[in-house]
């Protein structure tokens, strides 16, 4: 079995990441863990543009991740069966920043 991959980002980078992440939480109204995949549904009160720009950071870092938005949902999956415990830290980055009020 292939290890799971690792991100490119740097120290300074993941907290610029994890910023954004915590900014699109408050509007984050429901996250649903699937086997292969992560849902995550966003409120009317989606700032699409801080969207666009965490998702264009995890495309470079993290490549092995899949993004697909359908008006106010973000489907997040993975290329390999076995990177699918990546998707635990982008639920939780999203759940954690929802917790902590935004």
């Amino acid at each position: 079995m292939r290890s799971i991959p690792t991100c490119a980002l740097t120290e300074r980078g993941a907290k610029e990441q994890a910023d954004r992440y915590a900014r699109l939480a408050p509007a984050v109204i429901a996250v649903r863990r699937e086997p292969d995949a992560l849902r995550v549904e966003f409120g009317a009160g989606l700032d699409r543009a801080l969207l666009a720009e965490a998702l264009a950071v995890e495309r470079r870092c993290c490549p092995f991740f899949k993004f697909e938005l359908n008006r106010r949902e973000l489907h997040i999956g993975v290329r390999e069966p076995d990177q699918g415990p990546a998707l635990e830290v982008l639920a939780e980055a999203l759940a954690d920043g929802r917790s902590r009020g935004g």
